[in-house]
């Protein structure tokens, strides 16, 4: 770890309790104009641990003790933590989609205290800056002989089965279940990809891993056949799982969800409607040399998924089986430099509502 990564770590720290304090101040103050005048700082800090109208200060405290967490980790910090911490960061003060009960608070206490739209001015600043494209690496690479095609998907089946050719799938793990803390068994099959990207920060545990998803972070999984994920826990949110089946280049697309072409050529595989969740899925085949158009929905990120090929970004370049974060698409395109299959998946900022079904126990 670099001694300029602890600085910015550090300086985001100090920010952080800064912010805290000021806010904690503004709702004490709310407090002791219905219940009278606090005695002693103790009764403050009790009230700030157990008292229902202190409750949503508890996710920026949350934030604070992770992020000391991670500056005191002994076995160092490493380079991508200080591009999460902002990633959390942002996700919690930044107002997106559904406002949670932190942003509504947030909003109402910047607008009536000056000091707080002050603080949360210094504390952006020293946040990392948000890049236009962010790539996201494989979790692993792990096949084997057999290549079932699966009849259902687990848990949460929104879009049953796969199309023809078996090219993709798309299931989810609602909020009621994430409570839960249950563990969850779902199946992995060779030849397939898995996208899953949270709406909330969440730990995968089993006998021998253990992989923590941070908000709106993605994560790509090569897996062989059955895989047990282990234990989430997770208080609220949603995990969305794209199941991808790998085609030939160069075939039928046979999205058999949907024949609807737009966005110059880019084939609809999941609308939102019908998914009944927060996530279209877009998908594209073009040959080497060609400039795309990136889908593009309303308060919606954009993450492009190279199945196969390889193309240009803004410069970035993004070989197959990789997942590219597209943060403003209508100031970008998009160049294939080879034979391209690629999905376009539209996330809606904030809060996903899904129609999950049961989850397997």
């Amino acid at each position: 770890m670099t001694s300029e990564l602890r600085t910015r770590l550090d300086s985001i720290a100090s920010s952080l309790r800064s912010l805290h304090k000021l806010l904690l101040d503004h709702e004490k103050r709310i407090y002791e104009k219905t219940y009278g005048r606090l005695e002693n700082p103790y009764q403050l800090l009790n009230l700030a641990m157990e008292d229902p109208q202190f409750a949503w200060l508890r996710a920026l405290s949350g934030e604070m003790v992770h992020l000391d967490e991670v500056r005191l980790n002994r076995h160092g910090i490493a380079p991508q933590s200080l591009r999460l911490i902002g990633t959390r960061i942002r996700a919690l003060v930044t107002p997106s989609g559904s406002l949670t009960a932190f942003q509504q608070h947030y909003d109402e206490a910047r607008n009536e205290d000056p000091a707080i739209m002050l603080a949360h001015g210094a504390l952006m600043q020293t946040l990392p800056p948000v890049p236009a494209v962010e790539l996201f690496l494989s979790a692993g690479n792990e096949q084997d002989d057999k290549d079932p095609l699966p009849g259902a998907i687990r848990p949460g089946t929104l879009v049953p089965g796969f199309g023809d050719k078996g090219y993709y799938a798309f299931g989810a793990i609602d909020e009621r279940a994430l409570q839960s803390d249950v563990a969850l068994k779902t199946m992995r099959y060779s030849n397939e990809t898995v996208v899953d990207i949270a709406s909330t920060a969440m730990t995968w545990s089993s006998d021998d891993t253990s992989l923590t998803l941070d908000p709106w972070s993605p994560v790509i999984v090569h897996a062989g056949t059955g895989k047990e994920i282990g234990r989430i826990p997770a208080s609220d949110g949603v995990l969305v799982s794209l199941y991808l089946r790998q085609p030939e280049l160069g075939g039928d697309p046979s999205m058999s969800n949907s024949d609807v072409a737009d966005h110059d050529g880019w084939f609809q595989i999941l609308d939102e409607e019908t998914a009944g969740t927060g996530v279209a899925v877009w998908a594209m085949m073009a040959p080497a040399q060609t400039d795309l158009a990136i889908p593009q929905l309303a308060e919606h990120d954009a993450f492009l998924y190279v199945v196969a090929g390889n193309i240009d970004i803004d410069g970035v370049n993004v070989p197959d089986t990789r997942l590219a974060l597209i943060r403003h698409p209508q100031d970008l395109g998009v160049r294939t430099n080879d034979d391209t299959m690629l999905l376009a998946i539209l996330v809606k900022r904030g809060e996903i509502v899904t129609k999950a079904g049961s989850v397997a126990r």
